[in-house]
């Protein structure tokens, strides 16, 4: 077990540096803040195996809870209201990781960080883990615009997961794009979905919070018919998991019935060789 303890002010941050062969199996994080939303929205974990930079995701999007501080669990992440959190991923790496705490935001955060590192025989069928984020606002209601969660090209790998946080300004549902995932080069899509809402586990754009094992939504206010609202979804792909041998694209319709733009901030997780 490695720990260290952090006081991040705006532009600094903290590592552990692991130097031996074997995998993350537990990362835990305490996070204390004046403004939590903002501490989860801006506090980045940055992770490197071997070199290569393969984690670079505000806290809040890779434990589950998007920019705000809600209570959230699934199979493998599990968020507190205290600023707790818990990662159960297994990262394995050959030599060595650095995991890095980067504040990007105006106030301060502080807390403590641990690492539990275990065995791993590294082979040919290991994979290093990986994360990615990207922000999309105003994004146009329509059939025909899809936006892209992650698109990746001449490599080896298995995805496993994603998280959508999504905030909308206008009055009803704003989820009825279907998600299209093409593996290995396909021009038609492999998986062709019915609805965003039926990807993350659920219908009919209810609002109920719940946080299941493989599919959570911890906040689903923007699933009202109310002006305004934030909801997040997260699904974690343990047994459905997309393995492919060249590339894999996953695109998901921007559409809904009642106009206005929408703003999207989602993380993709998987493994690659």
């Amino acid at each position: 077990m490695k720990k260290k303890s952090f006081s991040l002010k705006s532009g600094t941050s903290e590592t552990i540096r692991i130097k031996e062969q074997g995998a993350i199996k537990r990362l835990f994080i305490s996070l204390k803040s004046v403004d939590m939303n903002e501490a989860v929205k801006n506090t980045w974990l940055q992770i490197a195996f071997d070199g290569e930079n393969t984690i670079d995701v505000p806290l809040g999007f890779f434990f589950g809870c998007g920019d705000q501080l809600v209570a959230s669990k699934n199979w493998f992440t599990k968020v507190d209201k205290d600023g707790s959190m818990a990662s159960f991923w297994v990262m394995p790496f050959q030599e060595n990781s650095d995991i890095k705490l980067l504040y990007k935001g105006d106030n301060s955060v502080s807390g403590l960080i641990e690492v539990a590192i275990g065995d791993w025989l590294w082979n040919d069928r290991s994979m290093y883990f990986h994360s990615n984020f990207k922000r999309l606002n105003e994004m146009p209601a329509n059939k025909t615009v899809d936006f892209n969660y992650i698109e990746i090209n001449n490599k080896t790998a298995v995805y496993v997961g994603d998280i959508l946080q999504v905030y909308k300004n206008f009055r009803g549902w704003w989820g009825e794009g279907d998600e299209k995932v093409y593996v290995d080069g396909s021009k038609f899509p492999d998986h062709f979905g019915t609805g965003t809402e039926d990807y993350y586990g659920y219908a009919w754009g209810h609002p109920e919070i719940f946080n299941n094992i493989f599919t959570g939504q911890p906040i689903g206010n923007a699933n009202t018919g109310n002006i305004g609202g934030i909801s997040v979804n997260s699904r974690i792909r343990s047994l459905d998991a997309i393995p492919f041998n060249t590339s894999l694209r996953l695109d998901m319709e921007s559409w809904q019935l009642y106009g206005g733009p929408v703003n999207y901030a989602l993380a993709c997780f998987w493994y690659e060789k």
